[in-house]
């Protein structure tokens, strides 16, 4: 949890379920070959309660992810943070963020 890694790419898929949403995002690694990552978020509850639903990202959205990497190298993540195209950041579960402006 104390690594963290910055990710950028386009959303292929968003999976509003409990118990945590997940973010799929394909991203092209050092050799151009593009790696579908999953990431997990918080439950539908509480990101709802911040001000998110189904909607807030969009298939093919490019953002850019900061996250937790699973510590087995796989493509697999904890979100810490979404930053949008224009540089607002959503979703973040950095210690005193405003998640919703």
């Amino acid at each position: 949890m104390e690594k963290k890694v910055t990710l950028k790419g386009n959303v292929s898929l968003v999976k509003w379920q409990n118990p945590h949403v997940l973010i799929f995002m394909d991203v092209k690694d050092d050799a151009g070959k593009v790696v579908t990552w999953a990431f997990e978020n918080s439950n539908v509850h509480t990101l709802a309660n911040q001000g998110y639903n189904r909607n807030t990202l969009k298939i093919g959205q490019p953002i850019t992810a900061i996250v937790n990497p699973a510590a087995t190298g796989s493509p697999l993540a904890i979100i810490v943070k979404v930053v949008l195209a224009d540089g607002k950041e959503i979703m973040s579960r950095e210690r005193g963020a405003n998640p919703v402006d």
